[in-house]
């Protein structure tokens, strides 16, 4: 069950970057504008996965 639910979590991370991505898209219209909203974006995926794996566990 357990496993069941990590892939299940893969697969909703997996969907949740293309979609983010998508809106960032649509949403920003300025060529240099998008360009640095995608660089900010790309920056952050990193930086948060690494805090993420460094915030303590509350069990």
């Amino acid at each position: 069950m357990l496993v069941t639910a990590r892939i299940m979590q893969g697969v909703g991370a997996a969907m949740l970057a293309p979609a983010t991505l998508a809106v960032l898209n649509t949403t920003v219209t300025e060529p240099g504008e998008r360009a640095r909203v995608f660089l900010v974006a790309a920056a952050l995926g990193p930086a948060i996965a690494l805090v993420s794996a460094l915030l303590p566990r509350r069990d």
